[in-house]
């Protein structure tokens, strides 16, 4: 049992869990650029991932790449983290960080053969073809009737978990110095992400730089996974026990324009109504509301919400 959705929404039940997977339809002339996947790996293990593809558009002409670079980099990762998971007779936090790197590989590879198509040098700087966040949330029942969670993740896809009246984010976002510097980084470079892009790789490797800024708390990571060999230094990774009602909400990111508290309280009347089938549909349309309100592009909408049942 597995899927990649790419538009609308999809609910299956596995085990103890109902899954709801929804890509919110495009709304926009601009190719897809995310993805998701949920699988398992045997009777005992779920997976579920969710990947945001980036490259450098639009293009120069304002027109954007088709088909999209971005989406073959998050498809190609949710393909390869769930092939390699499938042939796992153990998960650990260590099996899935090697997931995320065997993932971040195969993006490289798609890279060089691109770039090399085009007789460039491949420089993830200036020239990456494209790359992709990517979250990775599984549920093991192997050793217990309680099952454990791990999950590990590159950039700024959120994983959320809501529980009674209580809604934590267990990843950090880290794009976060991008998205501080925006307006000075959009006054410099105007819409050249290559620029952007530059500026932000090269600030991360300064250490110092964020001791400038008072801010000791960022993660020091590079938001998306290119083929960087040194990519194992960035992963963000845990485990825990499952807690009794627990939720777990994994998105590309578009719903975090959203107030936590409204992310919980929407997730949650729609659990309590049974309407699991609105939940992301309703989730999405604000965010898109909230988007258009502050004139921004609407994109990023896609997510997993697993529910116990």
């Amino acid at each position: 049992m597995t899927f990649h959705l790419e538009q609308g929404v999809e609910i299956v039940h596995h085990k103890d869990w109902l899954i709801c997977a929804y890509q919110f339809p495009n709304t926009e002339n601009r190719p897809f650029e995310d993805g998701s996947y949920f699988g398992r790996v045997n009777h005992d293990v779920l997976i579920a991932a969710v990947a945001d593809g980036v490259t450098r558009s639009p293009l120069p002409d304002g027109s954007y790449p088709a088909p999209s670079p971005a989406k073959f980099a998050a498809d190609y990762a949710l393909g390869a983290v769930s092939n390699f998971l499938q042939h796992q007779s153990l998960i650990n936090e260590e099996v899935l960080r090697q997931a995320i790197k065997v993932a971040n590989q195969v993006v490289g590879n798609l890279n060089d053969y691109f770039l090399g198509i085009t007789k460039q040098t491949v420089n993830y700087q200036t020239n990456d073809y494209g790359g992709t966040t990517l979250t990775v949330l599984v549920l093991d029942y192997q050793e217990s009737n309680k099952p454990m969670v791990y999950w590990a993740m590159i950039g700024d896809s959120p994983l959320w978990v809501i529980q009674s009246n209580r809604i934590n984010r267990l990843t950090p976002n880290q794009t976060a110095l991008k998205d501080r510097f925006a307006p000075q980084l959009k006054e410099q470079y105007g819409l050249n992400h290559e620029g952007w892009r530059k500026w932000y790789r090269s600030t991360l490797r300064n250490k110092s730089f964020y001791y400038e800024q008072g801010d000791y708390g960022i993660n020091l990571g590079f938001g998306v996974l290119t083929g960087e060999a040194s990519v194992g230094n960035y992963i963000v990774s845990s485990y825990r026990p499952v807690a009794p009602d627990e939720v777990f909400l994994l998105a590309t990111d578009g719903i975090s324009v959203l107030p936590l508290d409204r992310i919980r309280q929407i997730t949650q009347e729609g659990i309590e109504q049974r309407n699991f089938e609105l939940i992301l549909p309703n989730l999405f349309g604000q965010a898109l509301c909230v988007c258009e309100g502050k004139g921004k592009k609407s994109d990023d909408m896609t997510a997993i919400l697993m529910v116990p049942s």
